[in-house]
């Protein structure tokens, strides 16, 4: 017996099921649902009318806007319009599945309460089962059951609680009385949590286990467990409480605040601190520190500094665990300036603190630049003046004052397809050097850049290109001054390839400059997607031709060189999931090769990635990584890198990742050298429940180039 009512009971809006993983079916069709507002559809076995109750019976199915029940037994009270089904019941409602006993619906309210029930919230992204829930369109409340955003039968982890209730128009879930199980085994029990259904909010985040060989004892463990504060939109503070077994509690927090500038732009103010009271095995304290901010003072100044200091030289390698490579520390405190009118300047301080045995390097306390720009069409006049003091804390360094000033002028000229830059400097450099006499070089440059672009459509694959071909000639003339009584601050010799071949420049800084009287000859070509613009292939080739017979070097003296410079080439190719570069310098004088470069990288669509890179000048170094997915949720990654010429491996490191619907799980190993036969050796072990911790900062990543270390 079939019987259509209509009744007027209240409006269903239904939303596409959203889920952390693809469900492969519904329990219920959301196709079930009627498309009218206030139609109610019900097939039954049986009807009567009782006391004003509608009472159903065998096989009864409804169906409206916003509800789909099956159930052997209902009565509607023609009333109050609730719906009470005992027995079995199986319904789609608010975007939930449903399956329980005595079902009771109360349209007006729309409040749903469902006894010894599974159950699964597309919306949430969770299931479970539970003694009772209630559900409305803001709320869903378990009582006495276990959730979990695993939609396998056997759930890699779960959260079974006295009571548990999602807040959806707080975005906050707060549970009671709960344990969380994997694999229903209970691991971890809390009195009370609260964690954020979507977006950041304050609460744990997932906790982390290290295993590491310390200097002083065999393996020890580190446990981190976070806890996020979500202060405001612009604030938040990460507070990580970390126990190392051989050191004892590890403090560290971390504070970030987004700073609004005049500019309607953002800056990053970051607070960060870890501090050991008391070191097991040192007795000391131990502490670290790295504090960065930018602050727009006006439309044309700003501030910035960056503050990083540690206890002492070994922290990294004994507490942290990370930065072991590094020689040092550098703090600074910077202001910058710079108007519309091409005038700008800056003043800046560092310094320096020495870890992992590093050597001490220069500091500039203070330093000030001062540059002008003027602008007439074609034409440009530079206009450079730097004031720098020089710190070294290895005392048997020079220290002392420079002053350097430039004066630039050039000029662009276009002929057709001819482009010529003539240029001209003039510098000055005056040294205050402690404890010796004073020292004044003057030095001045001269040459141009020309460039004449070709191009030509062609066919490649059956393929439209551009191919460019641009022949370049530059010639460089600086005056000759011998500089071996000037100390090295800020100077140091370039690795020359082709793209830096025509700057005429051999160093870095201002303390060596050196002379030269060279014409240089390059040639290069570009393919292009005639479609798209984009460059697939970049070719070059170039080479110096000296007409001087000396050349200055690092020390600041002259030694003898050919007349005909190395000769560079360039190679970079893109093609579909690969990338290619080369970059070869070749001394033709004694046919061989002196430096070289190769970089080859496969990625893909499908998470697989390799990486190589061969570099070859004083030594050989070979940096390796791969990544690739062994299984549909278990990912695999490695890397090293090592120097050939000195059988060393400077780091290696490699992991495996499992990723389902509702966890992560990855373990990683990494092993650094750290110095002699020494290695710094760690073992992670990383886990996130989805849907659980907070999200106030992400935990994991499918992205396999982010895992190198």
């Amino acid at each position: 017996m079939r019987y259509l009512l209509i009744l007027l009971i209240f409006t269903y809006q239904f939303s596409s099921a959203k889920t952390l993983c693809k469900i492969e079916s519904y329990t219920i069709s959301p196709s079930n649902l009627l498309l009218n507002d206030g139609d109610l559809e019900i097939e039954s076995n049986f009807s009567s009318l009782e006391e004003n109750n509608l009472i159903l019976k065998g096989n009864v199915t409804l169906r409206s806007k916003e509800l789909y029940l099956e159930s052997n037994n209902i009565s509607i009270d023609k009333a109050s319009k609730d719906i009470n089904s005992t027995g079995r019941s199986k319904a789609l409602y608010l975007d939930s599945m449903i399956l329980g006993e005595n079902l009771v619906l109360n349209p007006e309210k729309k409040l749903l309460n469902v006894k010894n029930v599974d159950f699964t919230d597309n919306n949430l992204g969770i299931n479970g089962a539970a003694k009772n829930i209630f559900l409305d369109e803001n709320y869903l409340q378990v009582d006495d059951g276990q959730v979990s955003s695993c939609i396998e039968k056997n759930k890699l982890w779960s959260l079974n609680a006295k009571n548990i209730l999602f807040n959806k128009s707080e975005n906050l879930a707060m549970a009671e009385d709960l344990y969380i199980q994997v694999y229903d085994v209970p691991i971890f029990y809390l009195p009370s949590l609260e964690w954020s259904l979507k977006n950041r909010k304050s609460g744990f985040l997932a906790p982390k286990f290290n295993l590491y060989d310390d200097s002083n004892s065999n393996k020890s463990t580190k446990i981190s467990v976070p806890y996020y504060f979500n202060i405001s939109p612009d604030k938040d503070l990460l507070l990580k409480v970390n126990n190392l077994s051989s050191r004892g509690v590890l403090i560290g927090n971390k504070y970030r605040q987004l700073i609004k500038n005049l500019n309607d732009k953002y800056s990053l103010l970051t607070l960060e601190a870890d501090f050991l009271n008391n070191d097991k095995i040192s007795r000391k304290k131990r502490w670290y520190i790295n504090n960065s901010g930018e602050f727009q003072i006006n439309h044309n100044a700003k501030f910035s500094f960056i503050n990083n200091r540690v206890s002492d030289s070994d922290y990294f390698k004994e507490i942290h665990h990370s930065n072991t490579s590094l020689d040092s520390l550098n703090s600074r405190f910077l202001f910058e300036y710079q108007d519309d009118k091409k005038l700008e300047g800056s003043l800046i301080y560092e310094s320096e603190q020495l870890v992992n045995n590093g050597s001490p390097a220069y500091t500039k306390r203070p330093g000030i630049k001062i540059s002008k720009l003027i602008e007439d069409g074609p034409n440009q006049i530079s206009i450079d003046f730097y004031a720098d003091e020089f710190k070294n804390a290895d005392s048997n360094k020079q220290t002392g004052k420079r002053f350097h000033s430039e004066i630039g002028i050039s000029r662009e000229y276009h002929n057709q397809n001819l482009i010529l830059n003539p240029n001209f400097i003039l510098r000055n450099s005056m040294y205050d050097i402690d404890n010796t006499k004073n020292i004044n070089r003057n030095i001045f440059s001269i040459g141009f850049e020309s460039k004449y672009p070709l191009e030509r459509d062609i066919k490649f694959n059956n393929s439209d290109i551009i191919q460019t071909l641009t022949p370049r000639l530059s010639y460089n003339y600086t005056s000759r001054d011998i500089q071996n009584t000037i100390p090295l601050f800020d100077s140091e010799q370039t690795n020359i390839y082709y793209e830096n071949l025509f700057s005429g420049s051999k160093f870095t800084g201002f303390d060596r400059i050196s002379n030269d009287n060279s014409i240089t000859f390059g040639l290069e070509s570009d393919f292009l997607n005639a479609n798209s613009s984009d460059t697939f292939l970049s070719l070059g080739i170039g080479q110096k031709i000296f007409f001087n017979d000396s050349q200055l070097n690092i020390e600041g003296e002259l030694s003898n060189t050919e007349k005909s410079g190395n000769i560079y080439t360039s190679a970079n190719l893109h093609y579909y999931d690969v990338l290619f570069g080369n970059s070869i310098e070749y001394n033709a004088n004694n046919n061989t090769i002196e430096s070289s470069n190769t970089t080859i990288e496969y990625s893909n669509n499908k998470n697989q990635n390799i990486s190589i890179s061969l570099l070859s000048k004083e030594e050989e170094t070979l940096d390796l990584f791969f990544a690739t997915p062994i299984h549909e949720r278990l990912n695999f990654y490695s890397g090293i890198n090592r120097t050939l010429s000195t059988s060393t491996t400077n780091k290696a490191y490699g992991g495996i990742e499992y990723s389902s619907c509702c966890a992560s799980l990855r373990v990683s190993h990494s092993s650094v050298h750290l110095g002699n036969d020494s290695y710094d050796n760690v073992t992670s072990f990383d886990v996130v429940f989805d849907g659980l911790s907070s999200s106030g900062e992400n935990q994991t990543t499918n992205n396999f180039a982010k895992f190198r270390k």
